[in-house]
């Protein structure tokens, strides 16, 4: 019995190896590829093993790890079927927050960033993003990425705009048409939250607004262009000015310097004066100083003068 037994071991273990070394198990390349529209098929194709091992001897692991090396490739499933013998490979793809712009570069028009600041070329031009970063680099650098994250993450959506990354001690932005100085990548979030606050103030005057200043977000501020409100309000100031003079009516007198008082030009010709003689003023007694011909002062006694001298020519006489 134990010799039987030896030998249907020995034959189940035989047909196991040949049906192992079939060639029914073999993989002839017959891949099935999903979610690759960034990716082109043939780059997919190149990185496959050769064909003709045994599918159960293909190993995804490294395959997965080739496939996630292209830059538009975010994550990469790679699973083994049996009957018939094939691969299954899904790709995640890399979403475009932004599009990367490298000014010293003669052509960058299509790398773009993932919400996560990483680079990726696709085939084919995708919907422009609304966000554009400048950059001296055609990718972002392993500090700037999780700062570009949180910039992403509270970007206005659907406003245009670019960040400017060139300085790493001093980012730029441009929100909507309105300069903003972001200063250190740092506080993202805080910054934004400030800008925010300012926007609705800045809105009024846009046509003089030079930039919006969120470096300090516990202090934002904005500046307009001063010299030419100045200006306008200075024309503006001489424009009542001259109409308030025109508004005046003729022959009234006007204010001149030191608070002295100029006549109506009729009013010498009226009180008999002549071009150089000053208005009268009122006196105690009710009369007119230099309205009428000059009156001597009273005596001592009320008396008059003429009749003083009257008495002085008898006491000669």
């Amino acid at each position: 019995m134990k010799v039987v037994s030896v030998l249907y071991g020995l034959l189940a273990a035989g047909a196991l190896a040949g049906a192992w070394a079939a060639p029914v198990w073999d993989w002839d390349g017959r891949t099935e590829l999903f979610g690759a529209s960034l990716v082109e098929k043939a780059a997919v194709a190149r990185l496959l093993p050769e064909p003709g091992k045994p599918i159960f001897l293909l190993d995804p692991a490294p395959l997965e790890d080739r496939l996630e090396k292209i830059s538009a490739v975010k994550d990469a499933r790679v699973r083994r079927w049996a009957f018939p013998p094939r691969l299954e490979i899904r790709l995640t793809e890399r979403e475009a927050a932004a599009l990367l712009m490298n000014p010293a570069a003669s052509d960058s028009s299509r790398i773009y960033l993932d919400p996560d600041g990483a680079a990726f070329s696709a085939h084919k031009a995708l919907p422009r993003p609304t966000l554009t970063v400048l950059a001296r680099e055609p990718s972002l650098g392993q500090t700037d990425r999780p700062a570009f994250a949180a910039v992403a993450a509270v970007w206005p959506r659907r406003t245009a705009g670019t960040l400017d990354v060139r300085n790493a001690a001093s980012w730029r932005a441009t929100i909507g048409g309105i300069p903003v100085l972001l200063g250190p990548p740092d506080d993202v979030p805080a910054k934004f939250r400030a800008l925010q606050r300012l926007l609705p103030l800045a809105e009024g005057t846009r046509k003089t607004l030079q930039y919006v200043d969120v470096r300090f977000p516990d202090a934002p501020s904005f500046r307009v262009a001063q010299a030419k409100a100045q200006d306008e309000q200075g024309v503006a100031t001489a424009g009542n000015r001259d109409r308030a003079d025109d508004r005046r009516p003729v022959g009234h007198a006007i204010p001149q310097p030191g608070g002295l008082r100029q006549a109506k030009p009729s009013e010498p010709a009226r009180r008999g004066l002549g071009p150089h003689a000053q208005p009268g003023r009122e006196g105690k007694g009710g009369s007119r100083e230099g309205s009428g011909p000059a009156k001597a002062a009273p005596g001592r006694g009320g008396e008059r003068p003429e009749r003083q001298a009257d008495h002085g020519d008898r006491h000669r006489d």
